[in-house]
């Protein structure tokens, strides 16, 4: 019979010990963080409480019934702070992606954004309206019709504001002008009652007052008012717009061709065709009354310097200073001076024609200029629709008639 290996005294302790230890109850098992005790059923003794152990270490024991034991006290309890987004998990729940390739390229797109925005331009439009139009009305006109060019929002900046830009550009710069240049009054803004008396054929040849002049044309009795205080306006806009036409000839001393008698040749027509599309724009466009006015300017202060110059003229020229014709203004034309009021006949009087100003008159008395007042058109206008009344006139004219 073999024999058995004597078990050392010590190992044989450990085992004896092992298996005679007391297991522990299940209401003292360790439940995995939070460290709770499992409840255990309610029986009297230790497995009436529940231990719970805190985040910061301390221990809070329960009834079985989840009231706090007599002399625990109550812990506060912190509000739940919101959902935000971490490194990893946004508050949607979505995941962050988050790697060195796209850490690099915002701090690379952060740097372009901060260089560029302290070279970001600035564009005009970025002004408010009101510093936008203290701009335009220090313009001169044809700066103004310029910027109808630039841009669409330029464009209707300028339509909308029109009227009013081009009465602060006016009477800022051509109080005497717009005064001696006023426009006809167009059709569209007169009673139609009144216009078959304006249309009549009868009235409209009595007014031969237009008819003798070789380089004006016709006013269009169904576009404007052809009452006798509107007849002499478009005359004359008609002749600064003619004569500005032949400037060139003017300044280089070339003759201005001259018409012969009952001839009307083709240059002449079409001349007389542009001037008259020119003024019908000024009717519907303040703006380019205002452009208008700003060249007879130009013109006059040529004219000025070139009979000034002229050694064989010596007329009584009109004072005129170099920083007079540099501020791009009318005031010096407000001083006493010879001006023309009556209009060239012909077109050869351009040569000698100095300052035309017509409708006004100087007081010597008040030493001030006098100027034809802006309500005589509707004076003529009562007296024509009393005068012609349709009853006592011929039929009105055919649109397509060519008088």
């Amino acid at each position: 019979m073999p024999k058995t290996k004597a078990i050392p005294d010590s190992l044989a302790e450990d085992r004896q010990r092992t298996q005679t230890a007391p297991k522990l109850p299940r209401t003292q098992e360790v439940v995995n963080g939070p460290m709770v005790s499992t409840p255990a059923p309610a029986t009297a003794g230790d497995g009436d409480n529940m231990t719970v152990i805190n985040s910061d270490g301390t221990t809070t024991t329960y009834t079985a019934s989840g009231k706090l034991l007599d002399g625990e006290q109550q812990r506060p309890s912190e509000a739940t702070k919101a959902v935000t987004d971490s490194d990893r998990v946004t508050a949607k729940g979505s995941v962050n992606v988050r790697s060195k390739k796209t850490e690099r390229m915002k701090r690379k797109l952060e740097k372009k954004k901060a260089k560029s925005a302290g070279h970001q331009p600035t564009h005009l439009l970025d002004l408010p309206n009101e510093i936008l139009f203290n701009i335009f009305i220090q313009m001169r006109p044809s700066e103004v019709l310029g910027t109808l060019h630039i841009c669409r929002a330029f464009h209707d900046l300028v339509q909308h504001n029109e009227a009013l830009l081009s009465r602060h550009i006016v009477s800022a710069r051509y109080p005497v002008l717009a005064k001696c240049f006023r426009l006809p009054v167009s059709l569209d803004d007169i009673d139609p009652k009144l216009h078959v008396v304006l249309q009549y054929e009868t009235r409209i040849q009595m007014l031969g007052i237009h008819r003798r002049y070789q380089h004006i044309p016709q006013p269009d009795p169904f576009t404007a008012c052809t009452c006798l205080t509107c007849v002499l306006r478009w005359q004359a806009l008609f002749t600064i717009i003619d004569f500005n036409y032949w400037q060139e000839n003017l300044a280089s001393g070339k003759p201005i061709p001259v018409i012969p008698r009952d001839q009307i040749p083709e240059w002449n027509k079409t001349l007389k065709e542009r001037t008259a599309r020119i003024v019908l724009r000024a009717l519907k466009s303040p703006l380019i009354h205002a452009r208008i006015l700003e060249m007879h300017l130009v013109n006059t202060c040529a004219a000025i310097k070139r009979q000034t110059e002229n050694r064989g003229n010596r007329r009584r020229h009109f004072t005129m200073t170099q920083a007079d014709e540099d501020s791009g203004t009318d005031s010096f034309l407000e001083q006493e001076g010879p001006s023309t009021a009556d209009m060239p006949f012909q077109r050869d009087g351009y040569d000698l024609l100095e300052v035309y100003l017509p409708t006004r008159t100087w007081l010597k008395n008040e030493t001030r200029w006098a100027y034809m007042p802006a309500d005589i058109h509707d004076r003529d206008l009562a007296w024509a629709a009393t005068r012609w009344n349709p009853v006592f006139a011929a039929e009105p004219i055919p649109k397509d008639s060519d008088v």
